[in-house]
């Protein structure tokens, strides 16, 4: 059963190596059971990254770096007044 394509945004150019694919799923060409085959190797694929800690996502957000950001907005929106 090919998927119904509802038109959200706009056609806009692709710029990806994936393009032809993304293009294919928007224009209906993919039933719901390829789209789900997909999304489950991609969930799988993901789970491996995880579990061997194949990334580069900081244990924590960089305090000192959003305090610095925060002073620099403040300051900003107090000059402009």
């Amino acid at each position: 059963m090919p998927l119904a394509v509802v038109p959200v945004l706009p056609c806009r150019k692709i710029w990806r190596d994936d393009r032809d694919e993304i293009l294919e799923v928007r224009a209906g060409g993919w039933t719901y059971e390829r789209l789900v085959e997909w999304a489950e190797e991609e969930d799988r694929s993901l789970g491996n990254l995880y579990r061997e800690k194949r990334y580069s996502i900081p244990q924590g957000p960089d305090r000192a770096a959003i305090d610095n950001l925060c002073v620099e907005l403040t300051e900003m929106a107090l000059r402009d007044e």
